[in-house]
């Protein structure tokens, strides 16, 4: 870094992450016989996303109530996205679409049908 360069002009910054990529998960569970439906997305984290923003961005677009809360265990370190509605095929559509995502790294999985 040169003195008096400002911070985005010195090119992007990589970020090195241990592990395996882990595919992205989407369920969907069925609350109150069909009437209320709850999207789950974690492992959002191996891709590079922020789990709080990109909630902020998938509330916006599906116009629906997002929470984020931590994965539970001592072992999982990342975070879960939990969207209001039947949103398992909306979010695959999105995420390829503006991300350029491969739909091979989304798991979809459908829970209580």
């Amino acid at each position: 870094m040169r003195f008096g360069q400002p911070d985005f002009l010195q090119g992007p910054v990589e970020v090195v992450k241990k592990g395996s990529i882990r595919n992205i998960q989407l369920t969907m569970e069925d609350r109150q016989g069909g009437r209320k439906h709850v999207t789950r997305v974690i492992h959002v984290e191996s891709f590079g996303f922020d789990a709080d923003e990109l909630a902020g961005i998938l509330q916006r677009k599906f116009q629906t109530s997002s929470s984020v809360t931590k994965l539970p265990g001592k072992s999982e370190t990342g975070k879960e996205i939990a969207l209001q509605g039947p949103l398992l095929h909306e979010i695959p559509k999105f995420l390829t679409a503006t991300y350029g995502l491969s739909s091979s790294f989304i798991d979809v999985k459908a829970k209580g049908k």
